[in-house]
C-alpha cells in the first residue's frame, strides 16, 4: 500500500486536474490565464524532437507536468496528439497559476465551512 501512496504522491500536485471543482475554476478564469500567459516561439528542430510529448517539452520551461492540461487549454489542444508542427504556443505564467490555486483553495475552504454550518 505504501508503494501506491508513493506513486499517487508523485503524480498528484495542486495543479493536477483530478479535482473537477479546480478544473472548473481554471476554465472560469481562462481569460485571465490567457492574458497573462507567456508567448513562446518553438524552434522547428526542437518541435521535431519532442512532437507528441508535451510533458517532456514543458520540463525545459519549468512548467510542472501536472499542469499540462492547462497548457492544452491555453492553446486549444484536445490532447498531446495535437502537439506537433507548432511554431509558437502559450505557456501559463506559473506565478499567476499559483495565485489562482491559492484563490481556489480560499474559496473552497470558505464554501466548505459555510456548508458545514448549514
Amino acid at each position: 500500500m505504501a508503494g501506491l501512496h508513493t506513486l499517487f504522491g508523485r503524480y498528484y500536485t495542486k495543479f493536477s486536474n483530478d479535482n473537477y471543482e479546480w478544473v472548473h475554476f481554471v476554465y472560469d478564469h481562462f481569460r485571465r490565464l490567457r492574458n497573462k500567459a507567456v508567448f513562446i516561439t518553438i524552434d522547428p528542430y526542437k518541435m521535431h524532437e519532442v512532437h507528441y510529448r508535451l510533458t517532456d517539452f514543458l520540463v525545459e520551461y519549468n512548467v510542472p507536468k501536472e499542469a499540462d492540461w492547462v497548457v492544452l487549454l491555453l492553446n486549444q489542444m484536445s490532447s498531446e496528439k495535437d502537439f506537433i508542427h507548432l511554431k509558437w504556443m502559450f505557456l501559463p505564467d506559473m506565478q499567476d497559476l499559483q495565485d489562482l490555486r491559492e484563490e481556489f483553495d480560499t474559496v473552497d475552504a470558505h464554501t466548505r465551512s459555510v456548508v458545514r454550518k448549514v
